[in-house]
């Protein structure tokens, strides 16, 4: 009876090495069963994060424009009762949809769909230019004329056309 309670006060080692031929406890293998398990459900979350992340970019390709920190910041002050029936859903896939078409709905998220362009517009002005485009133009062409009349009609400016009128008008 001594040894029966001796080895009940026996500490149980967290990593038992069994041979090939030995017979595992139960308590051993259920330890080992339950960390597989562990590891299992671990995999399995990661997998459904993954699947539902790659589904949400593909329905909605701006996602990430939309659904940030601040604009869920925005829904929750907005509409408190909304955000907070979106946050307690389960499936991920359909509190990320809910989310993305609420902040939309209610216009939280202003697209800006000019990005491009102010893209090009950046690169355009950074590149070197030829030396006649920076000098101003002294030509007799209308387009150096161009900015005659910005400070309005002046006498000066007044009494140059009227002289150019009066030669047009003898030829």
């Amino acid at each position: 009876m001594e040894d029966a309670q001796q080895n009940k006060n026996v500490p149980v080692d967290d990593d038992v090495d069994l041979n090939p031929d030995d017979l595992p406890e139960w308590r051993h293998v259920k330890k080992e069963i339950s960390k597989m398990q562990r590891k299992l459900d671990a995999y399995e979350q990661r997998s459904t994060t993954s699947t539902a992340e790659n589904r949400i970019r593909s329905a909605f390709p701006d996602f990430d424009d939309v659904v940030n920190a601040e604009t869920i910041r925005s829904l929750r002050e907005m509409e408190p009762e909304l955000a907070q029936s979106i946050a307690d859903s389960k499936d991920l896939y359909n509190q990320a949809a809910a989310a993305y078409k609420a902040i939309k709905r209610f216009g939280i998220s202003q697209e800006d769909n000019f990005v491009s362009d102010r893209e090009r517009v950046a690169k355009n002005n950074a590149k070197p230019r030829p030396t006649q485009t920076i000098a101003p133009q002294h030509g007799e062409s209308p387009l150096s004329h161009a900015n005659a009349f910005s400070n309005g009609l002046t006498p000066e400016l007044k009494k140059q056309l009227y002289k150019e009128m009066m030669e047009a008008r003898r030829n």
